[in-house]
C-alpha cells in the first residue's frame, strides 16, 4: 500500500494550494475523487497480487491452505483469470468467491470481519458514485452513504463527501479515514 503513501502527500499539497488560494474549491474537490479511484485501484491490485501470491507460495501459514498450488505466476493467472485479460476484485463478494474455490475455508480472504466488508462495500459504493455519476450508482451512494447524515448540499455529492470532516479533533476527512481503514484491512489480509 505504499502507492497510498503517495497519494496523500498529492492530497495534502492539494490541500496547501487550497489553503493559498491557488486552487477552487470545485477543483481540490476533483481531487478528492481521483485520489479515491486511485485508492480503489491500488486496493484491487492488493487483493489480486496476494491472491496470486497465496496459490504460488511454497509456504503458507498454518490456516491457509490452497486447494491447489501453482509453480509460477503465470500458471495461477492463466486458472483463476481463464480467458479474461482482468479480473473485478471489489465488490468484496468477487473475491471470496474465488478464494472459497480456490482455498480451504476461503481464508485468509474469509477473515475479514463485518465492519471490514463494510468498509469495502463502501470503498465500492463511493467510487462507483465517481465513476458513474448518474443513475443508479448515485442513488445507491445517497441511500447507502450519505442519507442518515448531516452534512452540507456540497459535500453530499461524492467529492464533497470525502472531503468533508470525519472527526475533528484531530481534523480527519472521510477520505483520510476510508484510506486508513483500508491500509488496515490490507495489513490484516496480508498477516493472516
Amino acid at each position: 500500500m505504499i502507492r497510498l503513501q503517495g497519494l496523500e502527500r498529492t492530497r495534502i499539497k492539494m490541500e496547501q494550494l487550497y489553503s493559498e488560494s491557488r486552487v477552487a474549491k470545485r477543483d481540490i474537490e476533483h481531487i478528492y475523487g481521483a485520489l479515491l479511484l486511485s485508492a480503489y485501484s491500488s486496493f484491487e491490485v492488493m487483493l489480486e497480487d496476494l491472491f496470486l501470491r497465496l496459490l504460488t507460495s511454497k509456504k503458507l501459514p498454518k490456516s491457509i491452505e490452497s486447494k491447489a498450488t501453482f509453480r509460477s505466476l503465470q500458471a495461477a493467472r492463466s486458472i483463476v483469470f481463464g480467458e479474461r485479460k482482468y479480473l473485478d476484485w471489489i465488490p468484496y463478494d468477487r473475491t471470496l468467491r474465488r478464494a472459497e474455490s480456490h482455498f480451504y475455508g476461503g481464508r485468509p480472504f474469509t477473515q475479514l470481519d463485518a465492519n471490514e466488508r463494510t468498509r469495502i462495500k463502501e470503498l465500492c459504493l463511493v467510487r462507483n458514485a465517481i465513476a458513474h455519476n448518474k443513475g443508479y450508482a448515485r442513488r445507491q451512494f445517497e441511500r447507502e452513504i450519505v442519507s442518515n447524515l448531516v452534512l452540507a448540499p456540497r459535500e453530499r455529492t461524492p467529492n464533497g463527501f470525502l472531503r468533508s470532516l470525519h472527526s475533528l479533533a484531530p481534523n480527519v476527512t472521510r477520505y483520510e479515514q476510508l484510506i486508513a481503514d483500508l491500509t488496515a484491512i490490507a495489513r490484516s489480509l496480508v498477516k493472516r
